[in-house]
């Protein structure tokens, strides 16, 4: 943390450093105007990408948020809580990321092109914009890495989305068949490749998961030979798993909305400063030729 906010301070220190020279040897100004001026140009795009961005962060805060009080709510009364599929959306979304991303990459290319001139105020532009770019990247792929990881649990829980009780006429073979969903959902789910600041939460959404197993299991016995006192208990402990699982989805949404935040702030903080200052940087040295 303390490395990049001193990149910030130095990116900012040398452009303001640079001031805005009258270029009077070297390069002419014919040659360094259009360097500028694409400099300016990239900038410039980048800000609606920015702003494409910041909109999907505040659909995710700000729809997720009433979502969880409508869940906590549900939970509190002792209800079931039933919140409609949002996939199509969340990947009309990521569509829509990954085409900020990969304009970004095409600017920041542009960006990489360019070459030195020999003037110190140009060629501290230059560099700062090379900064600015990788910085930007960096942060959409950060946010994209949540979608990534929101896919794969996605794809890991789908045969138990699809899975329907009520598609069995024996009680037995539908606790079978749900004992084997959810063994395999918790074993994709170990394979997925979880962001570090959700790994502790990550985990224990599986542990507690995997305690249907046991419960699964009891369930089926009582089921085959009839014994309703074990089936009764089995029932209560699912309900009580069911709290521990609820409260698990809650704290990964939170921890979803906590990154989008973080990112949400770097766009603001650090790249927004760095964006602000280059193009009060072009704009000074573009007047004073």
């Amino acid at each position: 943390m303390i490395k990049r906010v001193l990149c910030v301070v130095m990116a900012v220190f040398l452009l303001a450093a640079a001031g805005a020279p009258a270029i009077a040897s070297g390069p002419s100004a014919e040659d360094i105007r259009p360097i500028l001026q694409e400099i300016d140009g990239c900038v410039a795009e980048s800000e609606e990408i920015v702003a494409t961005v910041e909109g999907i962060i505040d659909w995710q805060i700000q729809g997720s948020k009433a979502e969880l009080e409508a869940y906590k709510e549900a939970l509190q009364n002792g209800e079931e809580y039933e919140g409609g599929s949002d996939y199509e959306e969340v990947a009309a979304k990521a569509d829509e990321l990954d085409l900020c991303i990969n304009r970004v990459v095409s600017l920041r290319a542009e960006a990489d092109a360019l070459q030195t001139t020999g003037l110190k105020s140009v060629d501290q532009t230059i560099a700062a914009a090379k900064v600015y770019f990788e910085w930007l990247e960096s942060a959409l792929r950060d946010l994209m890495s949540i979608f990534d990881f929101y896919f794969a649990e996605h794809d890991a829980s789908a045969e138990l989305e699809a899975f329907d009780a009520e598609s069995y006429s024996d009680t037995a073979e539908a606790v079978a068949a749900l004992y084997y969903a959810i063994q395999d959902m918790t074993d994709a789910m170990d394979a997925i490749d979880c962001p570090a600041f959700m790994d502790e939460c990550f985990d224990k959404y599986i542990r507690t998961t995997r305690k249907y197993l046991a419960v699964l299991e009891t369930t089926y016995t009582a089921v085959q030979i009839e014994d309703v006192l074990r089936s009764a208990s089995a029932s209560y402990l699912i309900g009580r798993m069911e709290i521990e699982i609820a409260n698990c989805e809650i704290e990964l949404t939170e921890l979803f909305n906590l990154q989008y935040e973080k990112v949400q702030s770097r766009l603001n903080g650090e790249i927004g400063t760095l964006r602000a200052e280059l193009g009060a940087n072009i704009a000074a040295l573009l007047a004073a030729m």
